[in-house]
């Protein structure tokens, strides 16, 4: 199956932005793309095609701009292209450019109720599984895990539960 990467531009933001919506209904933030096009801190967003039909969204984001920690972001696939390999080949392509980019750790974090088929894939993925109770919004959900994959190791590898200043981005 063969499947295009295209950075995000003007030209295919409304592709992500559909999927965008679709997959993350919960979240009422279009801030990181403001920041991608503004270029306020690194990040690469892409929009991933099938057969020249928008199937999935990936990118990263450097957390705290200190380039030691990537999260990925806005990472789905459409549920009309799931279970086809998509998401690990996309999942791989997201985790490759960090690693490229030289960061130590490549994270994220996640409802794992309502991301079911996302957590086993990063399980599958051997990537470290914490959960996410810090006193905000988020924390007190109860649902939210912060997943890490190490790329190089300084002795401080979990999350430990640093805030992740999103409360204001979802609707819980």
């Amino acid at each position: 199956m063969k499947i295009k990467f295209q950075a995000l531009s003007n030209k295919n933001f409304a592709d992500c932005i559909k999927l965008k919506e679709m997959l993350f209904p919960e979240s009422n933030s279009n801030i990181d793309y403001d920041k991608y096009f503004h270029k306020e801190i690194d990040c690469e967003y892409f929009v991933v095609y099938y057969k020249n039909i928008p199937c999935a969204i990936t990118g990263y984001y450097d957390f705290d701009g200190k380039h030691e920690n990537a999260f990925m972001g806005w990472f789905g696939v459409h549920p009309d292209f799931r279970k086809m390999g998509i998401g690990s080949k996309v999942f791989d392509f997201t985790f490759n450019l960090v690693k490229k980019r030289k960061y130590k750790y490549f994270r994220l974090y996640t409802d794992k109720k309502v991301n079911q088929d996302s957590v086993r894939l990063y399980i599958k993925k051997s990537m470290i599984q914490e959960p996410y109770t810090y006193p905000d919004k988020l924390g007190k959900n109860g649902n939210f895990v912060v997943f890490t994959k190490i790329i190089k190791s300084n002795g401080c590898d979990l999350w430990n539960n640093i805030a992740l200043n999103e409360d204001e981005n979802y609707n819980l």
